[in-house]
């Protein structure tokens, strides 16, 4: 179906704060997620492979960043789907929203089962059954 949101393989999480990604880590995981993390920009730019499949959840600190990031993504053969975090200002938040179509924004301070919420709607997913 043209246009139909694909259930996420990976989520690839890009953070600083360690106590952050382990927090999203754990959090995904409880959901059945499977997380990969990068504790930098860097890194992620030079391991990953997302594809259409997948989602990247990026903490922006910078607005550098994000310019590091668009040409990075523009060159992958299938876009991944993106959820930018940050506390920059909304400048940043209309670049990331209106180069990516689909991305999600969110401002911090973050809300986690807000974010949690976002990916789980956006798969027509449930949380694994209690037991």
């Amino acid at each position: 179906m043209v246009g139909a949101i694909m259930p996420t393989c990976h989520i690839y999480l890009v953070e600083t704060d360690a106590v952050v990604r382990e927090a999203f880590e754990a959090f995904a995981d409880a959901y059945g997620f499977p997380v990969r993390t990068y504790a930098d920009l860097a890194r992620f730019i030079d391991d990953a492979a997302p594809n259409a499949a997948d989602l990247v959840v990026i903490d922006l600190p910078a607005p550098g960043a994000l310019q590091r990031l668009e040409p990075w993504l523009a060159r992958l053969p299938r876009q991944p789907r993106l959820m930018v975090v940050s506390g920059l200002g909304s400048e940043c938040f209309d670049r990331a929203l209106k180069r990516h179509d689909g991305a999600v924004a969110f401002r911090k301070p973050l809300n986690p089962v807000q974010l949690l919420e976002s990916i789980i709607g956006s798969n027509h997913a449930a949380p694994p059954a209690a037991g």
